[in-house]
């Protein structure tokens, strides 16, 4: 538990990568994928009671396994759903128009806006049935429209890591022609900018 609340404290936003906090802007974790946000990064409005869940989480996984693993506080599981630009499965993830999912750094680095959308509730919570009263309703969401994406993922190029397009990046290392997913360069550890000239 100790060590838990020494990675609470030190935890920084996956939307902004900020780590200060404010009353009314604290950072929440996915009690499922861990993944953490800030309340107005994501726009979460009220920090539940309970066990939180991110809207990926939330879209796909169902609510019994949802429980199990937020009881199970030693083990998370990976981000359930994939990002549209980017081949990585971490990070804080948005819902499209259309139905499909990505991060928020990924928008970022594509220059695709993030606004509020207003989705079927049944695409954000898999306890909702799509035709019925409540699955019916609509709710308002920070998300990216379908079309803004789909502009994004057919920008010029792949990736010097994993050979695909999506999101990408140049190098910022002048001297450096190459383009990659900023999932990627983090993954391997890079920052975005080569260290030597191979």
């Amino acid at each position: 538990m100790q060590q838990r609340v020494e990675e609470d404290m030190d935890a920084h936003c996956e939307v902004c990568g900020d780590g200060d906090v404010a009353h009314n802007n604290q950072i929440v974790f996915c009690e499922y994928c861990n993944v953490a946000v800030h309340q107005l990064c994501y726009g979460v409005d009220k920090i539940p009671e309970g066990d939180w869940f991110c809207h990926g989480c939330t879209a796909v996984v169902s609510p019994a396994r949802l429980r199990a693993v937020a009881e199970n506080h030693s083990t998370k599981e990976k981000q359930p759903v994939k990002c549209a630009l980017c081949p990585a499965s971490r990070g804080s993830v948005l819902p499209t128009s259309d139905g499909r999912w990505v991060h928020t750094v990924c928008c970022d680095v594509a220059g695709v806006p993030i606004r509020r959308l207003e989705l079927p509730a049944s695409s954000l919570d898999s306890t909702l049935m799509a035709g019925t009263a409540a699955g019916n309703a609509k709710v308002t969401v920070l998300g990216a429209m379908g079309a803004d994406v789909d502009s994004a993922a057919r920008g010029s190029g792949s990736c010097y890591l994993c050979n695909r397009t999506g999101a990408l990046l140049q190098c910022k290392s002048t001297w450096c022609k190459k383009i990659l997913h900023v999932s990627c360069a983090i993954e391997i550890g890079c920052e975005t900018a080569c260290t030597s000239n191979s």
